[in-house]
């Protein structure tokens, strides 16, 4: 379910998409 937010995030928070 954090997967779709993790895309978007991935643009402000790379690497926060990575340790999650």
């Amino acid at each position: 379910m954090q997967f779709a937010h993790g895309k978007q995030e991935l643009r402000s928070a790379p690497q926060r998409n990575k340790l999650e």
